[in-house]
């Protein structure tokens, strides 16, 4: 942007957020502007924010404004507060005004004009109203000045359209936040994830305090949720639902936007989850006959759940949904990089008047949780999830824990190395390999070996690096620079053990920062311990094998036993897989198969821990079966 940019943030406050009828929705722009105020705080630009204060009586308020009824942002009230996406820091002045434009706020002109000598960047409410006027006062004051126009809103959006035009070309310019901030030689350097970490998620931490008093809200009216009527919590709990799909465009971009989320990957995270919350609540039932018994499940009381990053909305959804619509009330900590997609849903999710809570925080509170809760429901990593079924096992509590995995696919002589090599390159490495199911492992047979990999290696070429939000993208960034760093040292230690690396280039502008290329190491062992560590980024292990036995003797080597997939025709070899392959779920030719909402989802061995996710499991887990008779 030329000699150093000044951003003026103009009225990012809680109650104009909160207007119906904003466009974008609260949540996709609070987004926006998070991203746009924290790359200038990476980059060192300055920043002033504008905040409109109202006084108690409202004498101050504008004319239009002075009813009781419409007075918005009186001082001292929850709604002058400015979002937490844009709460100021130290050093960033904020300057109060009265009226529309920003340069009705004391000292601002004269703050504008000691600062930054290039463009004046203007985000913020209303574009209708108090941005067009900002705009024009300072267009008048000699300012370049820059709408960014993808971090703007309105709550009369038709009219806010209008007067963004109207200034375009006459008292600003209008540029997008990509246009903006992007830097160094490729496209993507601006939407590396590693300066957005380290701002969208700077929101304070639930203290244990706080967290106590959170669980004993939540025994206490768990009590009058579980004498509801398992239909009318079911009721509620649609309502919920459908709260969150109408919100389905926001929920995507913040995917996108905090995890770097390509948005075919999240579209399709989306409608999973619908289709678990969906089948959670139509098939609920608590009670049957089982002889002359009747079969009554109860709940278990509080129970716990903590949630992973990298699929943020559908497995928490699932989880909650299924521990509430038995009974239960649910405290609930999502992992910190999902932190404000997660405070989005749970906002949506109040309206089904559940009784849950969230807690924001890292593994301390998760640990505090563990101790408070009857059941405890956890998705994470294998080191964390055996140490909490540790702990609930000291404590007589149930545990459920999905680990991950280091899955093996088996490609046999007869396999169509085409469509195999296609299938796996998009398994393997699609939204960076970031996925617990994803297939790290490829047992080849030893005759079709080297043709596999020289058509394994060509799909990895043809794979689609772009922008996450880019509906096209395959392959983004990884979530953050340590991920990427620990990838990086798996490939030396591989090539320190005497491996063949075979990486796939990066156009332009994809290298470093949380960018990483995927990678097929081969020529160690099958059950080299590299290979059968779970490493969650884009890398891939390649072996041979001479007979079948061998096949499967590699295929269950290690720990792990998430997800084994064979490729090849051969009838029995196919029975002999299915048959004898240690791993909760087995697929033929097809490495990300549409897992079933009906299906348990369910790891062995270091993977899965109690009973799996889904389906009729749920019930097993968050419930208690109580046999009665003489009804």
């Amino acid at each position: 942007m030329g000699d150093t940019p000044l951003l003026l943030l103009v009225d990012c406050q809680e109650d104009f957020f909160a207007r119906s009828g904003l466009e974008p929705e609260r949540t996709a722009l609070a987004a926006k502007i998070a991203r746009l105020l924290g790359a200038a705080r990476t980059k060192g630009w300055p920043i002033a924010h504008v905040h409109t204060r109202v006084s108690a009586d409202g004498s101050d308020a504008m004319p239009h404004r002075r009813d009781p009824a419409r007075r918005e942002v009186v001082e001292g009230t929850p709604g002058a507060l400015p979002i937490p996406e844009a709460a100021p820091r130290e050093g960033e002045p904020v300057f109060i005004k009265h009226f529309f434009s920003a340069f009705d706020a004391p000292g601002l002109a004269e703050h504008l004009g000691k600062a930054a000598p290039g463009p004046l960047l203007i985000a913020g409410v209303h574009s209708h109203a108090c941005i067009r006027e900002s705009a024009t006062d300072a267009y008048a004051a000699g300012h370049d000045v820059v709408i960014v126009s993808d971090a703007v809103g309105s709550d009369d959006p038709a009219h806010g359209r209008s007067a963004l035009a109207w200034l375009d070309g006459r008292a600003a310019r209008m540029a997008t936040i990509d246009e903006v901030v992007g830097t160094g030689s490729g496209p993507l350097a601006h939407h590396d994830p590693c300066d957005r970490a380290r701002v969208l998620f700077d929101l304070e931490d639930d203290d244990a305090p706080t967290i106590a008093r959170k669980v004993a809200a939540l025994r206490d009216t768990q009590a009058d949720w579980a004498g509801l009527s398992i239909e009318e919590r079911k009721r509620r709990l649609a309502g919920g639902i459908e709260t969150i799909e109408a919100a389905r465009d926001a929920l995507i971009a913040l995917l996108v936007e905090d995890l770097g989320k390509p948005i075919a990957d999240a579209e399709g995270e989306f409608g999973y989850g619908q289709r678990l919350s969906r089948h959670v609540i139509d098939t609920a039932e608590d009670r049957e006959l089982a002889g002359i018994a009747e079969v009554a499940y109860r709940p278990h009381g509080l129970v716990g759940l903590i949630t992973p990053w990298n699929n943020p909305f559908a497995i928490p959804l699932a989880k909650l949904l299924a521990a509430l619509v038995y009974g239960n009330s649910a405290i609930w900590k999502p992992a910190p990089p999902a932190l404000r997609l997660s405070r989005r849903m749970a906002e949506l999710l109040r309206a089904s008047r559940a009784p849950f809570e969230l807690v924001a925080g890292d593994a301390q509170a998760g640990r505090i949780i563990a101790r408070e809760v009857d059941a405890l429901s956890f998705t994470g990593s294998d080191r964390v999830g055996r140490q909490l079924a540790a702990e609930g096992a000291a404590r007589g509590m149930p545990v459920q824990a999905e680990m991950g995995g280091s899955n093996a696919a088996i490609i046999d002589r007869d396999a169509d190395l085409d469509a195999a090599a296609h299938d796996l390159a998009v398994a393997m490495f699609s939204y960076a390999g970031q996925r617990c199911t994803a297939i790290r492992r490829l047992i080849v047979h030893e005759d079709v070996a080297s043709a596999f990999s020289t058509k394994l290696a060509a799909a990895m070429e043809r794979l689609k690096v772009g922008r996450p939000e880019e509906r096209e993208t395959q392959l983004g960034p990884m979530i953050d620079p340590a991920s990427r760093r620990r990838i990086e040292g798996a490939l030396q230690e591989a090539r320190d053990a005497g491996a063949r690396l075979t990486r796939s280039s990066l156009s332009d502008g994809h290298d470093g920062g949380c960018w990483l290329a995927p990678t097929l190491v081969e020529g160690l062992a099958g059950d080299h311990p590299l290979g059968l560590r779970e490493w969650f980024g884009p890398i891939a292990f390649l072996s041979t094998f001479a007979t079948f036995d061998e096949a499967l003797a590699l295929h269950d080597a290690g720990p792990f036993g998430l997800v084994g997939v064979y490729y090849g025709f051969n009838e029995a070899a196919r029975e002999r897989f299915l048959a004898q392959a240690q791993a909760g779920m087995l697929s033929l030719g097809e490495a990300r198969p549409a897992f079933d909402p009906a299906a348990p989802f369910c790891g062995w061995g270091h993977s899965g821990w109690g009973p799996p996710e889904h389906g009729r499991w749920d019930r097993d887990f968050f419930t208690r079966p109580q046999a009665r008779y003489g009804r």
